[in-house]
């Protein structure tokens, strides 16, 4: 019988949530909890934003690891949590895949992080000259205008010429 090897099994913020600032002072938890004990290691090796070093253990067996952070640390946009393949748990067994969770940080009222949104004041701005994309966490964009073609795509930008 073969072992079932140790899995990420809660997730904090959770998976594609949209954390929406308010005010200041928002201090949050970032967490991964483990379905069983896991090597220290484990926590040094826990990224966020592509960063080590942040998580820590929060119990004798380290079966959930965390750091504490202010929201204002994250600016808007998609924010990352990952592990490499291979974490060592405490009985000897390791990860059989990388994990890999997002969430987004949206202080506005962008489109992304509310895909329902259609219409919304402002698009047209800068003196009915230019539109104003409200797309946190876009990369890349393109535009069309009633009647006319789509424009290649673009790198994002919040404004651009109408």
């Amino acid at each position: 019988v073969r072992a079932v090897p140790p899995a990420v099994i809660a997730v904090q913020p959770s998976h594609a949530a949209v954390l929406k600032p308010e005010g200041g002072n928002g201090g949050m938890k970032v967490v991964l909890t483990f379905d069983r004990a896991m090597e220290e290691s484990v926590a040094s090796a826990a990224r966020i934003d592509g960063l080590a070093g942040r998580f820590s253990c929060d119990n004798d067996s380290c079966s959930r690891i965390s750091f504490d952070a202010r929201i204002e640390e994250f600016k808007d946009g998609f924010h990352l949590i990952e592990l490499d393949e291979g974490m060592q748990a405490a009985d000897g067994t390791k990860t059989h895949a990388a994990f890999r969770s997002s969430f987004m940080v949206d202080r506005g009222f962008g489109v992304i992080a509310h895909p329902g949104l259609h219409e919304h004041p402002g698009l047209i701005c800068g003196n009915m000259e230019q539109l104003c994309h409200n797309a946190v966490g876009a990369t890349w964009l393109r535009i069309k205008n009633l009647g006319e073609d789509w424009t290649e795509w673009r790198a994002y930008e919040s404004v651009s010429a109408w």
